[in-house]
């Protein structure tokens, strides 16, 4: 599995597994998912299909944030910030 791939995998698993342990207040708060690569790429074109899926079926309780091109941090800062709770 390629770094960026399981750096996907990562941010959606990670990002998963906190949305059992939602109040409904804390809903609205949205998931930040973050990759380094560019908007035109399969990716990223995926990660927002996706983000629209999730936000459709719990019916705009549940928002995901799609940052491409390394807006929140390059590969390592994202993962340090996933295991800080920052991302």
């Amino acid at each position: 599995m390629s770094v960026r791939r399981s750096l996907f995998a990562i941010a959606v698993f990670g990002s998963a597994r906190l949305a059992p342990g939602l109040t409904p207040a804390a809903a609205q708060a949205p998931f930040r998912l973050g990759h380094v690569l560019s908007e035109s790429h399969s990716w990223h074109v995926n990660a927002t299909g996706f983000a629209q899926e999730v936000e459709q079926r719990t019916s705009g309780r549940v928002k995901i944030q799609v940052f491409p091109g390394g807006q929140l941090g390059a590969e390592t800062r994202v993962i340090e910030g996933l295991q800080l709770g920052s991302v």
